[in-house]
């Protein structure tokens, strides 16, 4: 018999033929979107964080291309002689002087074995007048640092009336509590020529310095540009990607020895200070979590520091996390109990309570010279630092540290780090030469080290895995609601043909 209904008919066969290939297909993209497709995403990634000779990864760790700069701002002394009297020190920041660095690496060896490199750093600094505010022969007066250290180690060592009449001899010398004319080229980089005192104690064993004093000569990168630094030893991140870049060993020690704390026990939990944490902050490993810590080592700081996750936000059309210095990183041990083994005691009935949060002391690391170690201008320092000189502004804006950071393959956009550096100025017991100078934490510079990835590099990212995934975010919903609507429908035709179509059917057969 004739069907007086095709359409029905059609119905029939319809339903659940559409509710089979979309609920195959809803199987097959849900595989797809929530399995296949990250694997793949992932695995890309990880190929690409690994140090491997001969990996592009490896070319740009080992030469690093992007341009990298470096800005010092020098703290001049504007009142000279009420200072060196015992009046308050007025600053006056000038700068930025500003260097492009290029960075390379020397490979000493690979063990496969250990999965770790090792290598040395060089870096080379060129001079940018056109980013600087005047040349590298302008002059600036600072506090004289020289002096200082000198003074406070002759101190520690004679504590006595030795130390007195040394130090007076200093002072007979010339010698005085704010440095002069000094040339920015010779602050920075070349070193400031110091006479034949200051190299005669160390010739004679007499004090220890840092690094900054060589051969006679004082200057905050002294002898540093074109010099490798120490070894490291870091992880290439193939047997475990979550070690990629971390530091193993700095100077053949796996921790270091500068903030060991006498008054606690040598196995004390509170004693992980000396621990070397992080990477070098050149290369974090991927899939970054916002409640994660990005934790550097400095060799410079002679400690490792973290950052928090602070925001996210779009870099260039990437999606991207900030992260920035908390301010429990600097705040005293009284406050957080985690700063404890960075209170050490200078000793030698020196000033040694760490009470003020926003600057540490550097002493322990420094040879024992009277430097401390803080954001620029204070910043989210005690009101103390900032009432015991004049001329300090904090801003936000212009002294954070931060890293912005694509969180999926652990990429670093942009890193702003700025610290400052000054020098701890107090009386020295039965020095007559300190017994009216002002106490306070005199800052000497701050520097802004600044690395923003190229365009080139960015729109790799952007188009190698920003677009990509943001395809995928975008159309995943949309393809599974259209399967899942087409299941839907698939479904209810069904019911619609087992309880409307197929009782016609039968009734109709039923009357003939």
């Amino acid at each position: 018999m004739k069907n007086r209904n095709p359409h029905k008919a059609a119905i029939f066969f319809a339903g659940p033929t559409v509710t089979a290939i979309a609920a195959v297909l809803l199987v097959v993209c849900l595989v797809l979107f929530l399995i296949v497709v990250p694997a793949v995403v992932r695995a890309l990634i990880l190929k690409e964080t690994r140090l491997l000779n001969g990996t592009e990864t490896w070319e740009k760790w080992t030469d690093i291309k992007i341009p990298i700069l470096i800005k010092f701002n020098i703290f001049n002394v504007t009142n000279i002689e009420d200072a060196e009297n015992g009046g308050k020190f007025k600053l006056q920041e000038v700068g930025p002087y500003v260097w492009e660095e290029k960075r390379t690496k020397q490979i000493i060896g690979v063990d496969e074995d250990e999965d770790t490199v090792s290598y040395r750093e060089v870096v080379h600094y060129y001079f940018r007048r056109d980013l600087s505010v005047g040349s590298q022969e302008d002059t600036v007066n600072i506090i004289n640092v020289p002096f200082l250290s000198a003074s406070t180690l002759i101190y520690k060592l004679l504590y006595s009336s030795l130390a007195n009449y040394l130090i007076d001899f200093f002072m007979s010398m010339d010698e005085k509590f704010v440095l002069r004319d000094v040339n920015i080229r010779e602050l920075v980089f070349d070193g400031v020529h110091l006479g034949a005192t200051y190299e005669n104690l160390a010739d004679f064993g007499i004090v220890e310095l840092p690094d900054e004093f060589v051969e006679g000569t004082f200057a905050f990168y002294n002898q540093k540009n074109g010099t490798p630094s120490k070894e490291f030893k870091v992880n290439r991140g193939i047997k475990n990607y979550k070690d990629f870049g971390k530091i193993v060993e700095f100077d053949h020690q796996k921790k270091l020895s500068y903030w060991t704390n006498q008054s606690l026990p040598e196995d004390s939990q509170h004693q992980y200070c000396n621990k070397i944490n992080g990477t070098d902050g050149s290369v974090f490993a991927p899939f970054v979590s916002k409640d994660q810590r990005l934790r550097i080592f400095n060799p410079e700081i002679c400690r490792s520091i973290y950052l928090r996750f602070d925001k996210e936000l779009n870099f260039e059309g990437i999606p991207a996390y900030r992260f920035s210095i908390p301010e429990e990183l600097l705040q005293d041990p009284y406050t957080n109990g985690e700063n404890q083994c960075f209170c050490t005691d200078p000793g030698s009935g020196l000033a040694n309570s760490c009470r003020g949060h926003g600057a540490i002391r550097m002493f322990s690391c420094k040879k024992g010279i009277p430097i401390g170690l803080s954001l620029p201008h204070f910043l989210q320092g005690d009101k103390r630092y900032h009432e015991e000189v004049e001329g300090m502004k904090p801003d936000p804006s212009k002294h954070e540290t931060d890293i912005i950071i694509e969180p999926n393959s652990g990429a670093i956009l942009r890193i702003v780090k700025r610290i400052q550096i000054s020098t701890e100025l107090q009386r020295l017991p039965g020095i007559t030469a300190f017994s009216k100078v002002s106490e306070a934490i005199v800052p000497i510079f701050w520097v802004e080290e600044r690395g923003d990835l190229a365009e080139t590099d960015v729109a790799e990212i952007r188009d190698r895995l920003v677009v990509p995934l943001e395809i995928l975010r975008v159309w995943k919903p949309i393809v599974l609601a259209m399967l899942v609507l087409s299941f839907i429908s698939g479904v209810l035709m069904s019911l619609y043909e087992i309880y409307f179509i197929r009782p016609q059917r039968i009734q109709c057969i039923s009357i003939l």
